[in-house]
């Protein structure tokens, strides 16, 4: 006797860059991507509970963050 389960596979497609909108469709682009994915904490800026999502390339990265990186 066979028993079949039913799955949905859902498979990332593109990133795109929240701030200047560039596909990402590059798997080297991808890696360097800064992807944050949070909930926000009691008393957060964002709301307790809420959901936060952002997707950098790395170009908006250097232009936004660069002064205060450090990269060696």
């Amino acid at each position: 006797m066979r028993q079949i389960t039913s799955i949905q596979k859902q498979v990332l497609k593109v990133i795109s860059c929240d701030r200047c909108k560039r596909d990402l469709t590059d798997e080297l682009e991808r890696q360097e991507a800064l992807v944050i994915v949070e909930t926000g904490g009691y008393s957060s800026v964002f709301g307790d509970g809420a959901d936060i999502n952002l997707d950098l390339c790395q170009h908006c990265i250097k232009e936004l963050l660069g002064e205060w990186m450090t990269v060696t």
